[in-house]
């Protein structure tokens, strides 16, 4: 006999036990009578408490019931026939709401009604009830006050259809500029997970109103090396955890796996998930490695053969934030996406690949259902099949394990096209949509939509009608525009190559400045010998490979420069040159897949380029980052005091560069400037005349260590120097914006002069102009006055802007008042003199 256990039930059952278990029963008679009505996620309690909400307060304040009473199914009709008319449906050009949508709230009140009101209160709903509201619903169709069925029709974005929604995405970019391509090309990962797993997207990011760590981590994905002894990229797989799917959140060990191989398509290398979960982990520091090969090798060498995350409990969809004040966009690694994240950079892309029907996330899904329904019949992965028999007895994966078999590979190998796939147009809705929103368009639309609205004017209501306004043009654009003539899915050039007219030279080839790099912490240097997957692949072929040499066209002479550079390396040549070579054999390699047959050829190299062009790409379209890139670039002040705050760097990224934007106007015109604006109104006067001056020979260069600039005239180069070399960094003598140092005389007057002169700011002076807005400086206000007036002259504007002080007004020509200086030119302008008192001998604006 256990003694211990007799000891154990006596004490259990001895009377101040069972005092305390009574005490803990009476107290949790309090919890019981305080439930409320709901369950379910977040979003369905939500959507419970309001429809309850509504209702009480329809019984409360108009048909003056008490709400301890138990209400009636008529009550339930008189509240429908209420509350129709007070919704506003969220789909453009709705007429009312669905009919599932009343169809479920009375699910959810009859729910409500047995939850709070015992039998013996004398509640009930008969049948009776639910065929008096099939007839209300239906007579509410017919007067069309409701609305039947699907008001979209649905879309199914295959695996064939976001090819073309991808490298639109990214060539667009290339051509017109990225704010921050860690966003950009994050925003592509997080479709190409949703859409490779087929699920929703609520169970990669997280779902709305959820508060917990319900979303996909880095430590659900495990990326492992098939064969440790061979560490290439082809040899990766992916198991890819799904933890909380839909209606398992709470629930443990409710999990969905997921299998995923690279992808080996040399027209489209942007469609692979590993590849983009390598790029963004690389850009970031999160993986033990400084690059592809890196990664690989520190696999190989792990005991489970695994790529080595440093940040598991990382989610791997990131929340976008902003610095309003360094005016930077960045990733936030440590905050989570939300859905409706995701759901915006597909609408995003959508536009961005001018698809001439509705984009979600959700059609992703379906495209996912479509392309396995199409799949040519093959056995399972995990060679067990199912059938109904089996399944009934529960011999489902709980038993078996997930099955292997991996769909996104499947779905690309197999390349599925619908006939009734969305199609695209060659008109630019990127155009049509962003294009400026005049003040007419904002108040004709307030007085069809807002008519009673009492300040129009005001930043929000302004900011409201063009949301509106651009949806309208979106929806114009998708029932005018016409489907392009072209074929659907040509051969295509992978994407990474930069566009010729974004930033040439200054992006690709660019010198790189040391003091801006900020290598990471985590990952070791990277290998030397690792760039040789970057070279182009005729130089790296035996004898045995002539075959392969018959599939590509590369050009002779590039190839014989590319292996002369080669053999200068091994001579000795420095690593920066070699950079330059890597961009050269990259940009080759990717200008050749268009003639590779994706078929019969494997170029996984082609892969390697892809990774190593989008980890190190970081040109930047933004105008304060191009503002005060100009004199880091000079060399004339440090990335500290310059660009540091505007930008993003480190790890894999290469130095920040600026997008630059050329002249269109006239061919042969070499004018190119990193802001829109300079270029845009340089346009209005290039001809030829003017190009043919600008390539006449500048026989004055500037004799200062790393500048590269030249003057057709002495006057020319005497200017530059006297406001770019002869100026000490200074900052603002009124102490605005601490810190900041003006780089050149021009920037240091300028400032003074919007800022300080008493001029500046000032409101439009048009007679016609209503607006109470202030503007800081002659630009904003030029802008204002061309737009919103027309005043598209010098001349034409003069009249409104800010009076000149006299002093001046007039000039006449003046040698410098200092008697010690040994200058003694005559200065013709007033400018000149300005220049030259305030770079050579310290003087201020005053």
């Amino acid at each position: 006999m256990d003694v211990a256990a007799v000891e154990n039930h006596r004490t259990l059952n001895s009377n101040p036990v069972r005092a305390r278990g009574r005490t803990r029963d009476k107290l949790a008679l309090p919890r019981l009578s305080k439930l409320e009505f709901g369950n379910g996620a977040p979003s369905t309690r939500a959507t419970q408490d309001l429809w309850v909400g509504r209702f009480n307060a329809f019984r409360e304040f108009t048909l003056k019931k008490a709400l301890t009473d138990p209400f009636s199914g008529d009550d339930i009709l008189r509240f429908f026939d209420s509350i129709i008319s007070k919704i506003r449906p969220t789909n453009r050009g709705k007429r009312g709401p669905g009919v599932e949508w009343l169809t479920s709230a009375f699910k959810i009140l009859s729910a409500y009604g047995i939850f709070t009101y015992p039998k013996s209160s004398g509640y009930e709903l008969t049948n009776r009830d639910g065929l008096r509201l099939h007839t209300f619903l239906d007579d509410a169709v017919k007067d069309g006050r409701l609305t039947k069925g699907l008001w979209h029709r649905s879309v199914w974005l295959n695996y064939m259809t976001l090819t073309r929604i991808g490298r639109s995405w990214l060539q667009y970019h290339h051509t017109n500029g990225s704010l921050n391509w860690d966003i950009t090309l994050s925003r592509w990962l997080s479709v190409v997970l949703v859409a490779s797993l087929g699920c929703r997207v609520g169970d990669a990011a997280r779902s709305a109103l959820w508060t917990g760590d319900q979303y996909m981590l880095y430590e659900h994905i495990d990326l492992l090396l098939d064969d440790r002894n061979e560490p290439r990229l082809e040899n990766l797989r992916a198991r890819i955890s799904i933890e909380y799917q839909k209606g398992f959140k709470d629930t443990r060990n409710e999990r969905l796996e997921c299998f995923v191989s690279p992808i080996d398509d040399p027209c489209h290398p942007y469609m692979c998930l590993i590849t983009l979960l390598l790029i963004h982990s690389l850009r970031h520091g999160l993986v033990r490695g400084s690059n592809i090969t890196d990664v690989l090798r520190h696999a190989s060498g792990a005991p489970d053969g695994k790529v080595e995350c440093l940040y598991p409990h990382r989610p791997i969809l990131t929340a976008f934030r902003s610095d309003e004040k360094a005016q930077k966009n960045f990733c936030a690694l440590d905050a989570r996406a939300s859905s409706s994240q995701v759901a915006d950079s597909i609408k995003k892309m959508g536009i961005t690949a001018n698809i001439l029907t509705r984009v979600h996330i959700h059609a992703t899904r379906l495209g996912h259902a479509q392309d396995v329904a199409h799949q040519p019949h093959a056995v399972d992965g995990s060679g067990f099949v199912t059938d109904t028999g089996s399944f009934n007895r529960g011999a489902t994966e709980a038993y078996v394990g997930a099955p292997t078999r991996e769909f996104w590979n499947e779905r690309a190998t197999n390349r599925y096209e619908s006939r009734w796939a969305p199609k695209f147009s060659d008109q630019s809705a990127e155009e049509l949509i962003k294009g400026r929103v005049s003040d007419e368009e904002i108040r004709k639309w307030q007085q069809q939509n807002e008519p009673l609205l009492d300040d129009r004017n005001s930043q929000k209501a302004r900011q409201r009608a063009m949301y509106n306004i651009r949806q309208d043009r979106h929806q114009i654009f998708l029932e005018t525009a016409k489907p392009s003539t072209s074929s659907r899915h040509k051969a295509e050039v992978p994407v990474g190559v930069m566009a010729e007219k974004s930033a040439s030279q200054v992006n690709v080839l660019a010198n790189k400045v040391t003091s801006v790099g900020e290598p990471s912490e985590q990952s070791p240097p990277e290998d030397p010998h690792s760039n040789v997957l970057q070279i182009d692949p005729r130089l790296l072929l035996d004898d045995d490979d002539d075959d392969i040499l018959d599939t590509m066209h590369v050009d002779e002479a590039k190839a014989a420069t590319l292996q002369s550079c080669v053999l200068l390396q091994d001579q000795g040549q420095t690593e920066h040159d070699f950079d330059n070579i890597e961009a050269l054999a990259a940009e080759e390699l990717l200008l050749q897949a268009q003639d590779f047959d994706p078929v019969t050829s494997s170029s996984i190299t082609n892969v390697y380029s892809f990774i190593s062009t989008y980890t190190k790409i970081n040109i930047l379209k933004k105008t304060s980052f191009a503002q005060h890139w100009g004199p880091y670039h000079k060399g004339s002040v440090s990335f500290e005091q310059s660009i540091r705050p505007y930008c993003v760097t480190g790890n894999t990224r290469d130095d920040p560069t600026p997008l630059l934007y050329h002249c269109q106007a006239t061919p042969g015109c070499a004018y190119e400037s990193a802001r829109k604006q300079p270029v845009v109104g340089h346009e209005k006067i290039c001809n030829v005349d003017s190009v043919a001056k600008a390539a006449a020979a500048r026989d004055h260069p500037c004799p200062c260590q790393g500048c590269s600039s030249s003057f057709r005239t002495v006057k020319e180069l005497q200017w530059h120097l006297d406001d770019m070399h002869h100026f000490d960094p200074k900052p603002c003598p009124h102490g605005c914006e601490a810190g900041k140092l003006y780089t050149s005389a021009s920037t240091y007057r300028r400032h003074l002069s919007n800022k300080h002169s008493g001029r500046w700011p000032t409101s439009c002076r048009f007679p016609a102009g209503t607006e109470t807005k202030l503007y800081d400086n002659p630009g904003t206000l030029r802008i204002h006055l061309i737009h919103h007036h027309g005043l598209d002259t010098t001349e034409k504007r003069k009249p409104y802007l800010p009076e000149t002080a006299a002093r001046y007004k007039t000039w006449k020509p003046t040698p410098c008042p200092i008697d010690a200086c040994p200058d003694q030119r005559t200065f013709s302008e007033k400018r000149y003199l300005r220049l030259h008192l305030i770079s050579k001998e310290g003087y201020g604006m005053d």
